[in-house]
This record gives C-alpha cells, structure tokens and sequence, in this order.
C-alpha cells in the first residue's frame, strides 16, 4: 500500500517502501536512506511526492516505478529536498518538473529520469558518476536541466539525452570531464553549457569536454572553451566568451561540418579573443558557401581535412594564424573581415598563415588593409 509520512523520521538508517510515498515532513538519517516505490492503478499517487531528507554524508538512493506515471516530484516548493553526499533518484516519468525542480545539496549525482526527464538545482560542486547503481544522468522524454552552484564534474558518457534539450549550468564554477574517455560525455539534441565566475571554464585546455551535439550553445563570463562534438558535426547557435582578454573557444568536429544556426542573422556565432575550429574528414567544412559562419575573434586558427572554409569576422579585423584546408583540391578559404584588416599573427614566421587550392580575403572600411 501507500506510505503518508508526515513529522520528522529520524534514524541510524532508513528504508522505505511501499506503492507510493506522500511525504511531508522531514527523514534525518545518521546513515543510508533508500526509498523505493511501485506504484499500481490502484495507488492514490503516482510515485513518490517528496519533501526533506537530512542525510549528511550519507547515500540516498530513491526510485519511483511501476506505473507509466510513477515519478518523484517536489512537495516542498523551493526549500531544499535531499541533503547526502551521494545520490541516485529513478522516476519512469520523471524527477523533478520544469515548474518545480528537485533542490538537492549533494556531492555525485545520478538520475534516470525516464519519459519525464530530469530538473535539478544543486547547491555546492558536484559530480555525476555512478551512484548506487544508476550509471547515468538520463532521459528518454521530456528534457534534462541541472544547475548546481560550483564546480560541476561530468564522467565519460554520463549525460544522455539523445533527441532532447540537455542544459547544463555552474554557477561560480567550471565544467569539466572527470574519468575521461573518448565517448561523448553529454548527448542531446540541444545541448546548452552554461557557467558564470570569470575564471570558470567549459572543459579544460587539452581535456576537451566531448559532447554530441545537433545545436550548440555555449557561455563563460571570460573563461576558454574546450569542446570536441565526437559525431556528425555541430550547428552553433551562440559560443561565447564575452570575447575577453585572453579567452579561447576551441571546437573540434569529428566527421562533420561546424556551421550556423541562423542563416540570415547576421551576429556572431563564436565570440573569444582566440577562436580555434578543427574539423575532420574530407568533405567537412567550416560554414557552407551559401552560410558564412560568423566569428567575432582577435586571433584565428582554423584546420580542415580538405573541405572548405567560408567565416566572416564581424568586428575590428583579424590576425590569422593558421587557416588552412591543407591545400586539397577544389577547397576554398574566403575570408571576410568587416570594418578591420586581416594580418598575420606571427610577424617573422614565414610560412604560410592561409592554405587552400582557392583563397578569396575580403575587407571593408576605408583604411582596412590586407
């Protein structure tokens, strides 16, 4: 039958199980909390309706089965749901709502959020990496959304979301792989990274944080971007960072283009002081020749495997380092600088700073220069 839990449970451990959980009071554990629902037609709540769990340091392992409906959902509006150092929530129909997200303060993070998906906030640095069991932070409907406020540390192939909107935001922290390996570490249609704190990073110079992607949209508040789309090719909405002193975006594409979203918008795609763009395979371009991928950048590297490259820089000009589609036949690098010059970055290198079978440099303003 159903489990009403109201007051405060308190205990060296506590276990719960029934057809379904409305609580409304406070679980203060000294030790593991596990709370397992299955719920059935005939249960008067779908899952598990959850209001605090004190478990300092502890393992929180809650899932909510059994019926298509059976999910674990806020029942204390914006207070704090879980405190433990681990936790692992399964909902078939989800965990969390977009109206009302699950508020956790947790160290490692996993989440199977079935047809309902999956919305957390966190309070503190946290991982996602195997917690009792539950290997992911997923969902096969609806849409996945964490916030937490720090560091946010992300396994090798933890964030899956194929076909859905993946946001991920630290707040006053980076974002980084943690165990890395070379599968995509999230997976989404939209994929959206998000951090803020002026140092705070999206993967971590040579560690790229390996995502794949349809549409990408990426922000620091100044700090690099390191991201490698392991499928395919990505289309970018906006990667920014601000375009701060010293800031780097470095997106790589493996076996696909890297090019806009809005063909007709004539704003930035990638704004950083440095913009590196890598592609591979033969046939993957940079931009398309009907759709110039907009940069906003001080210093530029580009490299394909022999497609071709079409990129505008919006503003001020350009020094180029290396653009270069290894010179293969038929590839074409057209370049346009609007309102600045295009230079070279390394005054006595005197190798060449672009490469292709056909170069075509475009410039405006009076006093630009080639």
């Amino acid at each position: 039958g159903g489990v009403t839990a109201a007051g405060t449970i308190t205990g060296s451990s506590v276990d719960i199980t029934g057809g379904n959980l409305v609580h409304s009071g406070s679980i203060v554990s000294t030790g593991p909390v596990r709370i397992t629902t299955i719920s059935t037609g005939t249960s008067a709540v779908d899952g598990i309706q959850l209001a605090d769990i004190q478990a300092a340091g502890q393992t929180v392992t809650i899932s909510a089965t059994g019926t298509v409906t059976a999910a674990i959902t806020d029942a204390n509006a914006g207070d704090r749901n879980i405190l433990a150092s681990d936790l692992a929530l399964t909902g078939t129909a989800g965990v969390g709502t977009a109206a009302d997200p699950l508020e956790t303060e947790v160290s490692n993070l996993a989440a199977d959020g079935g047809t309902g998906g999956v919305t957390i906030d966190n309070t503190g640095d946290l991982n996602l990496q195997t917690v009792s069991g539950v290997t992911t932070l997923s969902a096969t409907g609806g849409a996945i959304a964490l916030t937490t406020t720090g560091n946010l540390g992300i396994s090798d192939a933890f964030v899956q979301g194929a076909g859905l909107d993946v946001t991920l935001t630290a707040t006053g922290g980076s974002m980084v792989e943690i165990a890395p390996g070379a599968a995509a570490d999230v997976v989404g249609s939209t994929v959206e990274l998000h951090v803020t704190g002026a140092a705070s990073t999206i993967g971590a110079g040579p560690e790229r944080l390996e995502i794949d992607a349809t549409l990408l949209n990426a922000s620091t508040e100044g700090g690099g971007v390191w991201l490698e789309d392991t499928a395919g090719g990505v289309i970018v909405g906006l990667v920014t960072t601000t375009g701060a002193a010293n800031s780097v975006v470095a997106l790589r594409a493996i076996g696909g283009a890297i090019t806009e979203a809005a063909a007709t918008d004539p704003e930035a795609d990638i704004v950083a002081e440095h913009i590196d763009l890598d592609v591979t395979g033969a046939a993957s371009t940079v931009g398309t020749e009907a759709d110039t991928l907009e940069l906003d950048a001080d210093l530029l590297d580009i490299l394909t495997g022999g497609g071709s490259v079409w990129i505008e820089d919006t503003a001020g000009g350009v020094a180029v380092d290396l653009v270069s589609t290894t010179g293969a036949a038929n590839s074409v690098v057209e370049l346009l600088a609007t309102g600045g010059a295009i230079t070279e970055a390394a005054a006595t290198d005197a190798g060449a700073d672009i490469i292709a079978e056909h170069i075509d440099l475009d410039i405006t303003g009076a006093t630009s220069t080639v």
